[in-house]
């Protein structure tokens, strides 16, 4: 094979639960090199291996069902569907949060929890028609992604139909939660999903979440804001495995980036746009673009259309400000979410300070 100038070939997803990651195998193939153009050195090996690869993601979309499963069943309880005795969520638009005979309860991780249950066939992430593999795919992604705003997964009911396991969000979603609790700080839950959404971007690969809007915020029975609903693109093909249900009629989506709803390219910047939309509705109360149906709200957006500055008392220049930024035309012109989550803390902080003085 070596005097043929061939090498191995990569050995597929067993190797990959096994921990052999991009990273690794690039360096697989810089020992076999061909030429000398671009040599590997023992200590090329060594830094390698010394990687920090607590913020790698495993992305088994592709993998046969039997191998993801096992990884997942590693890693994840498997629950009878027996166990729960309450009613599944089909959709999480059909989520009625005020209905506690939809929850049960379990020991995680020392202290009891309360968990619902959630039929992937008809959420917007999985197609109608999806398969083990995708089920098992997502939470594969899922289960990796450990963040206090990330809703948590804590198992799956592997029967059929397989369903997840989540934590039963105390205040709903958050147009629940400010309905419920109007003078509530809207920017808290804006800091709280920036932090979640920078967590997801800084991922590796990065995370995009792909549907950051009001309804794929849920809220704690301690008010903390948890982001879920999420598409996890571009991990997976955009036409195999993933649901795009929203976007059968893409000129509709009133989050959705220029770029996203002219080119469909997904990316952590698209997050950032329609995170924008998403600080509007907290403050507005109303969809973006409340007024437009149809192409109506493509159009808008394609000849620069954005939403008015809402009349709120909460809302001021700085916060507008962090609006504004979100929505700019240029790609690489809006801030990261990082950045976002720092701007963020700071005019709490200044407004905090500002109050004390009173």
């Amino acid at each position: 094979m070596a005097l043929k100038r061939q090498r191995p070939p990569h050995p597929g997803p067993v190797a990959e639960c096994r921990g052999l990651d991009s990273n690794t195998w690039r360096v697989c193939l810089r020992c076999w090199s061909i030429d000398d153009s671009n040599p590997c050195s023992a200590q090329d090996l060594v830094d390698t291996l010394r990687q920090d690869r607590s913020n790698s993601i495993v992305c088994p979309v592709y993998w046969p069902e039997k191998v993801v499963k096992s990884w997942v069943k590693s890693r994840l309880p498997f629950f009878p569907e027996t166990m729960f005795p309450l009613k599944t969520v089909e959709s999480y638009r059909e989520i009625s949060f005020d209905k506690m005979e939809q929850t049960s309860s379990l020991i995680h991780k020392g202290r009891v929890v309360e968990v619902m249950l959630l039929h992937p066939a008809r959420s917007r992430r999985i197609k109608l028609h999806f398969h083990h593999r995708n089920f098992f795919g997502e939470a594969a992604v899922w289960l990796q992604l450990q963040h206090p705003h990330i809703l948590p997964l804590f198992g799956v009911v592997a029967d059929m139909p397989p369903l997840f396991v989540i934590m039963y969000p105390a205040g709903g979603t958050c147009l629940d939660y400010l309905q419920a609790n109007a003078s509530a700080d809207r920017l808290k839950l804006a800091r709280d999903v920036a932090d979640g959404l920078q967590y997801l971007h800084s991922r590796a690969p990065p995370v995009v979440h792909g549907d950051v809007r009001g309804r794929s915020v849920v809220v704690s029975g301690s008010g903390d804001a948890l982001l879920w609903n999420f598409d996890f693109g571009p991990l997976a093909d955009p036409v195999e495995g993933f649901d795009r249900s929203d976007f059968i009629r893409p000129t509709q989506n009133r989050w959705a980036s220029p770029e996203r709803l002219m080119f469909g390219q997904w990316c952590p910047e698209s997050d950032v746009w329609s995170f924008g939309m998403f600080i509007w509705e907290l403050y507005s109360g109303k969809p973006p673009f409340p007024d437009q149906t149809g192409t109506r709200i493509y159009d808008t957006i394609y000849y620069n259309g954005l939403p008015e500055r809402p009349d709120h008392e909460q809302l001021d220049d700085d916060i507008w400000d962090i609006i504004t930024a979100c929505w700019q035309r240029q790609v690489a012109a809006r801030p990261r979410a990082h950045d976002i989550y720092q701007r963020i803390l700071s005019t709490l902080a200044r407004t905090a300070a500002l109050r004390s003085e009173e």
